[in-house]
């Protein structure tokens, strides 16, 4: 909860796996490697926010965040929105969408959460 690293945290799992690794199951290069149409400036500039980023900074403002989605014609696909904080080698930090939890979820398998990534001032 008191990790707010994710820009650092994705810098090292870019440097792990490599920035031009398959962004299909790796959230950290995903968000590393986006910037959105028209913004192409702003790649490398995109991180996976740490576990107190996301319980702190996104969970609170979840209501306002769904209800713009749903305006632009998306949605939270899934439950659980993760993060960059690791809780072991194979596992990192994830935050429930719907009630608020906090568990953890297989690094590999991050086509099953929603990801959320955060721009970078730095």
């Amino acid at each position: 909860m008191a990790d707010y690293s994710g820009f650092d945290n994705t810098l090292a799992i870019v440097a792990h796996y490599g920035a031009s690794s398959n962004t299909s199951n790796n959230a950290g290069v995903y968000c590393y490697n986006y910037a959105p149409n028209g913004f192409e400036s702003s790649k490398n500039k995109w991180y996976l926010p740490a576990l107190g980023e996301v319980w702190h900074y996104l969970y609170p403002n979840i209501g306002t965040i769904k209800s713009t989605w749903s305006k632009m014609g998306t949605s939270f696909t899934n439950h659980f929105i993760v993060s960059s904080t690791e809780a072991s080698t194979q596992e990192a930090w994830n935050v429930g969408v719907h009630q608020g939890s906090r568990g953890w979820y297989y690094k590999h398998y991050v086509t099953d959460y929603s990801i959320t990534c955060f721009f970078s001032i730095k």
